[in-house]
């Protein structure tokens, strides 16, 4: 009699039905997908497809770290050619758009059925060989960025002729008629000639009918009245749009215009487009630039528009103005009157623009009480009456659910600890850009309030005099937080008491000669000091990990946040990872190393203790614009 065959392992009947890994590997990263693809035929046809589902035209490969440009791989594209109906979100970078629009061109071209419009400019003149790619019907996100670039002479499809600005426009109106179906849409310092232009492209947005989400910045080479092309966007705008963020700049000088006059040339006509009745879907709105130069238009204005057309309002974002008279008290009176449900403020100002802010806590005190549930305020540097911003955080104290305090000066140090205080039902705080000494004057008085926090993100500059310049890793020396014991252990048992945080992020910026947070640079060169380590009574080493003992539901920690052999000559890290096994039992990220570093043998018994899933000891890099380095 034979003995029966032993039943296959879970991970053997997964893998042994292809329907139930093609289901999950929806779900998985790019790397993962591309394993499933070379496993075998029947998930290489079934798998391929969802590679290109999320298509960036560059990226940052680790291994070893280099810009990737997709547009300029002729297997990627020769691949991308076969499932153009797989794509879903487009990221377009520099002048890839190039690319992009000759592909597009050479398909319609030998399509019996398409028709192109008369306004195409001509083909660019690329050293690559132009290859048909259908359109990306099934595209639901679309963004393009035209920020100028240094060397983007080296780029294969770099010529004169497809970088004018009524080119580019041409192109991009294009690319919108043949993706219909875009539900967001991003697009960057889109050059515009003027009014003509403005209304065709209002024309193109309006006909993408299933728009939710628009964020556009658009640059005018000649004057034009803000207010006018605002309005225009914004009232011909399609039914289902939820979010409209339309910044408009028409200071910049001509530069690249030639064949201005290509765009349709004197034949084309272009009306201004149909206004709708109504935006009822509509309750992100972000207000045009007031300027008291160039603006000839108030916040009455605005107002008038919202009350007709825009009854459902929920958040606004203001940038900066220079003229109380425009944004207090017009502003405030205005906003109150056409937006009741007003839930959600974000105030933006450059240096210079202080009045802003003045206004930012005269609305907060207009609106009823406990209606504000997030509020942004970025930029700020300085107040006049701190007695208003206390009245104002006291009134919506119980209903704010979002702060973010980002770049502001040490004016807005009691403004923090008094949100830290006061606000019980904060759920999410993001603090940006103070020094650690103002931020532990705010943080490290009176036990917080806010124990309901879920999410905490922390960028403290205090490394004065960086001795290396911010993106050459090379001989760079870790620095810590500089701070006493007793403030950086006050500021941890304040953390601690957190009980409901799953996110946390800490990163330790570098200052300029200034003092102030450098723009772009590698976080992962400084570290919180002791955060990281058991503190032992008989051999004298400090350390604050246990205070942290209390938020026993975390799920990722983040930022400078490195486990250091080096730092006071700590070897033996299996106390540590022995206690976050114990009192983090939901971890799942933890930034303990860079993406090319193997992790020491303690957190990979860590790792391996989890078996409901993998936890990530490094992250790979996520913040931009160069990888692994913030922006703020």
């Amino acid at each position: 009699m034979s003995s029966s065959s032993p039943l296959p392992s879970s991970q053997e009947q997964f893998f042994n039905t292809p329907e139930l890994v093609y289901i999950t590997a929806g779900y998985l990263e790019i790397d993962n997908i591309s394993q499933l693809v070379q496993t075998n035929r029947q998930l290489n046809q079934w798998c391929e497809p969802l590679l290109f589902t999320h298509l960036k035209s560059e990226y940052y490969a680790p291994y070893p770290l280099q810009l990737i440009r997709v547009f300029e791989l002729p297997s990627a594209v020769d691949q991308l050619s076969k499932h153009t109906s797989s794509v879903r979100t487009l990221d377009i970078c520099r002048l890839d758009r190039a690319y992009l629009y000759n592909w597009f061109l050479t398909h319609q071209k030998a399509t019996p059925s398409a028709t192109l419009p008369t306004w195409l400019p001509p083909p660019n003149k690329l050293s690559l060989p132009d290859i048909p790619l259908a359109p990306m019907t099934n595209l639901t996100e679309l963004k393009m960025d035209f920020e100028a670039i240094y060397h983007q002479e080296s780029f294969a499809c770099f010529f004169p002729s497809a970088n004018t600005t009524l080119a580019i426009f041409s192109q991009v109106c294009w690319m919108l008629q043949l993706n219909p179906n875009l539900v967001k849409l991003s697009m960057n310092r889109l050059r515009i000639g003027g009014m003509r232009e403005a209304w065709f492209l209002a024309d193109v947005i309006a006909g993408l009918s299933r728009l939710r989400e628009m964020e556009c910045g658009l640059t005018f080479w000649s004057h034009v009245d803000i207010f006018p092309v605002w309005s225009d966007l914004l009232l011909s705008a399609p039914l289902s749009l939820k979010k409209f963020h339309v910044s408009i700049d028409s200071s910049i000088s001509g530069r690249n215009l030639e064949g201005e006059n290509v765009f349709g040339g004197k034949a084309l006509v272009v009306k201004r487009p149909r206004q709708r009745e109504l935006l009822p879907a509509l309750v992100d709105l972000a207000l045009p630039y007031l300027d008291t130069v160039y603006s000839e238009f108030t916040a009455s204005d605005i107002g008038n528009v919202l009350d007709r057309y825009c009854p459902n309002i929920e958040s606004v974002s203001v940038k900066h103005g220079d003229d109380d008279q425009i944004y207090h008290p017009t502003l405030i009176p205005m906003l109150v009157s056409s937006c009741p449900k007003l839930r959600r403020l974000k105030f933006d100002a450059e240096e210079e623009w202080a009045n802003l802010f003045d206004s930012l806590p005269s609305l907060m005190m207009a609106l009823p009480a406990g209606q504000l549930e997030e509020v942004d305020c970025l930029r700020y540097k300085g107040t006049r009456d701190f007695n208003q911003w206390r009245l104002a955080f006291r009134r919506h104290s119980i209903s704010l659910r979002r702060i973010t305090f980002d770049d502001c000066d040490e004016c807005m140090s009691p403004v923090i600890g008094l949100v830290l205080t006061e606000c019980s039902g904060l759920e999410e705080l993001s603090l940006h850009g103070l020094s650690f000494i103002q931020l532990s004057d705010a943080a490290t008085g009176q036990p917080w309030t806010c124990t309901n926090i879920r999410r905490l993100d922390l960028a403290i500059v205090d490394v004065p005099n960086h001795p290396y310049n911010a993106g050459d890793m090379q001989d760079a020396q870790k620095t810590k937080i500089m701070s006493t014991n007793t403030t950086l252990e006050r500021l941890y048992r304040q953390i601690g008491t957190l009980t409901q945080l799953r996110y946390l992020r800490l990163r330790a910026l570098q200052a300029d000669k200034d003092g102030r947070a450098c723009r772009q640079q590698f976080y992962d060169q400084d570290i919180f000091p002791k955060l990281m380590t058991l503190g032992d009574k008989e051999t004298g080493k400090q350390g604050f990990l246990s205070l942290l003992g209390g938020l026993t539901k975390l799920q990722e920690i983040r930022g400078s946040v490195y486990i250091l052999e080096e730092e006071e000559e700590v070897t033996d890290r299996w106390p540590e990872a022995r206690w976050i096994h114990d009192h983090w039992p939901d971890l799942r990220v933890a930034e303990f190393y860079l993406e090319d570093e193997k992790p020491a043998e303690c957190f990979q018994w860590l790792r391996d203790q989890r078996q409901r899933w993998k936890l990530a000891l490094s992250v790979p890099y996520e913040e931009g614009p160069e990888p692994g380095t913030i922006a703020l």
